[in-house]
């Protein structure tokens, strides 16, 4: 069997393979004897992707089927807009299929170069397919849809190009290209698809007409990049750092340091490794958003704790400190059985203040909803602490435009509790032998303090590293907050802390 994925359709010589917007769904594991010939993203894409919705949108539908009911009886959407004709018929056919997936029945054309597109469906065409599932659209058995499309490419192309050598402007050349003849042949009069044919193959169409002219790529794409382990582009320094075959795959065999990529840089990204491990005590992971070796996102994983609720750890690290133990449970860890003395697959996408890791699994294992360090590009590398060493292999990057957003997720609505403390004054640090014996704070000893406003994050939690790392003799903070009252009354104060702390009332210790 042969299948051809372009921007228009997929196209099978034996079977029809069916797409939609959201991508394919599972193409290189449901169809594993198709020979697919596309782009090498789209490839990477097929044999990478699989996409639960499907199973989503039927619980989406039941939980939601009275709302569209509402919206078609009214024309009016949930957030009070008055809907047209076209986008209350996609509400209907939603109920009467009880499928949330639309076949939206025009195709899109957006980014598309005229003359190159044309080119490419005839070569389509060539293929002398027996069944082809566009995109958009229905079912085709023969080549007239294809040939439609190549005849509204060639047609707007020749026509921007007689407009130009009349001397009109790009942007009144945009406006000025009539696509009159091809309207109907689409849309047969129907609002519904009028709709759609306006919005994602007329406008976009004339946007990318103009577009081919500038010498601006169509499309802004970051393909994975694989960096093996005997590139010279890495940067080591650890304890132990071997390239060496392990398991049939060429690997990093890496203990106590770190192998970073010091030239590539990226605020958002996709990172996916293999790693192998033993059951012994470890702690084998990503840096991410690297600023230097004492700044960066980090995740890891115990495998020693494997199954357990702290089989991993998504920490941020500031000054060099890792804070683990302010951060856990839910959106910092999750239970994972791992495998041993074999290969995992560990892919984490992060964007924004959020990041999902996967291991060894098509959805992710770990929601991280609030990463912890400040949006801005950082190199990547793996690291390993100095317990049992790990193996890396297969290492692939790619950017993610800064823009990029993870899908929201209800905890990421967490909720700042009543009464929380949002910030304190934290002094430079001293050696905390000047407080032994003494019950009172030695006022001497605060003025030769300088002091920092340090905000909480949302669950109250203080991060002390933020302001400064560890000093050797230095080894304490001050952390003050004044409290004012209008009366005497008394207060609850719950304060928790890590690794130890005295706690003064007005200058006396309590």
């Amino acid at each position: 069997m042969k299948c051809v994925y372009s921007l228009l359709a997929c196209v099978a010589a034996v079977s029809p393979v069916i797409a939609d917007d959201n991508g394919p769904f599972r193409f290189a594991e449901e169809f594993p004897h198709v020979q697919f010939i596309a782009h090498e993203f789209t490839l990477y894409v097929m044999n990478s992707s699989r996409i639960a919705y499907i199973d989503r949108s039927r619980h989406f539908i039941k939980n939601n089927l009275a709302e569209f009911q509402r919206i078609v009886a009214t024309g009016i959407d949930s957030d009070g807009n008055e809907l047209g004709a076209g986008e209350v018929a996609s509400y209907q056919r939603i109920i009467d299929d009880a499928d949330a997936i639309v076949v939206l029945p025009s195709p899109h054309a957006f980014n598309v170069p005229l003359r190159a597109w044309a080119a490419t469906l005839r070569a389509v065409n060539d293929l002398d397919y027996s069944i082809l599932v566009p995109g958009h659209g229905d079912i085709q058995t023969d080549t007239a849809y294809v040939d439609l499309v190549i005849e509204v490419a060639e047609s707007i192309a020749d026509q921007r190009d007689a407009l130009l050598a009349d001397g009109m402007s790009n942007e009144d050349v945009q406006q000025a290209l009539d696509f009159s003849a091809f309207e109907d042949q689409f849309t047969h009069g129907d609002e519904y698809t009028k709709e759609y044919y306006a919005a994602w193959f007329e406008g976009p169409f004339r946007a990318a007409a103009i577009k081919a002219l500038t010498g601006t790529p169509m499309v802004d794409i970051e393909l994975a990049e694989e960096v093996p382990f005997d590139n010279e582009r890495w940067q080591f320094n650890a304890a132990k750092a071997e390239v060496v075959e392990y398991l049939g795959q060429q690997a990093l065999l890496l203990q106590g340091g770190v192998a970073i990529l010091p030239d590539l840089e990226m605020q958002n990204g996709v990172v996916e490794f293999d790693v192998a491990v033993s059951a012994a005590r470890g702690f084998a992971g990503l840096m991410f958003r690297l600023q230097d070796t004492n700044n960066f996102e980090h995740f890891y994983i115990r495998p020693h704790q494997s199954d357990n609720p702290d089989a991993n750890q998504y920490t941020p690290v500031f000054n060099g400190v890792s804070a683990w133990q302010l951060y856990y449970g839910a959106g910092y860890a999750a239970p994972v059985k791992y495998r041993f003395d074999a290969w995992m697959h560990v892919k984490i996408v992060f964007a924004g203040t959020k990041a999902e890791i996967y291991i060894d699994s098509d959805e992710p294992v770990l929601h991280v909803h609030d990463l912890k360090r400040e949006i801005t590009p950082g190199r990547v590398g793996v690291n390993v602490a100095n317990f049992a060493p790990a193996y890396f292999a297969n290492f692939k990057v790619s950017a993610l435009a800064d823009a990029y957003e993870l899908p929201h997720r209800i905890a990421d609505d967490e909720q700042t509790p009543a009464g929380l403390v949002t910030s304190w004054l934290v002094s430079d640090a001293f050696d905390g032998d000047l407080l032994a014996g003494s019950s009172t704070l030695d006022r001497k000893l605060q003025s030769e303090r300088t002091w920092t406003e340090l905000w909480t994050e949302s669950n109250g939690v203080a991060n002390l590293a933020r302001v400064q790392g560890l000093v050797q003799g230095k080894d304490t903070v001050f952390a003050g907050l004044v409290l004012t009252s209008d009366r005497d009354q008394l207060k609850e104060l719950v304060f928790g802390y890590s690794d130890a702390a005295r706690v003064y009332l007005n200058g006396a210790l309590i």
